[in-house]
């Protein structure tokens, strides 16, 4: 079993710089050094395949942090981000983007970004979820509730919790980041704690112990 993913771009076709945008997607996604794979493919989607959802979960996290912190066009650009759980087959099973791919996996990547695209009141505005054999639901829920809890806490960051938030999951410290930007290691910490970007990074490196 691998993981699948399958992202587009939010409201893309809002974006003038169509060139940029796609430019600037295929680069960054092409830099996603945990995936076996990754690609962008038609129009503003792309594609990658991870070894465990832990690991996609970070690296889509960053994925999602650059884009937004620096956008390859004049303003942020926001992903949706459905993941597979199951098998994929295919001339090149672990290649994404290869034709004539197919399987379990990618059927369940795509049903996750369409769950995503549905408008849902009282919710979150979700981002990224997670779908596989109906068989796995339990192990899969809270997968899916920490996704929910991550996506409402991220709706409040600015751009500067962005930042921050990038820069941690990064691996820098607080000292790092408040050395980079200039200012005191206690306002930067202070804003980590107060606008729940310390528990949002911990929360996606805390995956990766389970």
């Amino acid at each position: 079993m691998v993981v699948p993913v399958i992202g587009d771009v939010v409201r893309s076709r809002q974006v003038a710089d169509q060139r940029g945008l796609l430019a600037g997607l295929a680069t960054a996604v092409a830099q996603l050094d945990d995936a076996r794979s990754a690609a962008a493919t038609t129009g503003d989607e792309f594609q990658a395949v991870f070894d465990d959802l832990a690991t996609a979960i970070r690296s889509v996290a960053g994925l999602r942090l650059r884009l937004l912190d620096e956008p390859p066009v004049d303003e942020p650009v926001a992903l949706r981000v459905g993941f597979g759980i199951g098998e994929v087959i295919g001339p090149e099973p672990l290649d994404a983007g290869a034709p004539g791919q197919s399987g379990p996996g990618w059927w369940y990547a795509r049903s996750a970004l369409d769950h995503v695209r549905e408008p849902r009141r009282a919710w979150p505005q979700l981002r990224w979820w997670i779908d596989g054999d109906p068989e796995e639901a339990s192990r899969l829920a809270p997968f899916r509730a920490t996704l929910v809890a991550l996506d409402a806490i991220a709706a409040r960051f600015d751009a500067r919790d962005v930042s921050l938030a990038r820069g941690l999951l990064a691996g820098r410290t607080a000292s790092d980041l408040a050395r980079e930007r200039e200012v005191t290691r206690q306002s930067v910490a202070e804003r980590l704690h107060d606008h729940g970007v310390y528990g949002w990074v911990r929360t996606i490196e805390t995956l990766s112990e389970t």
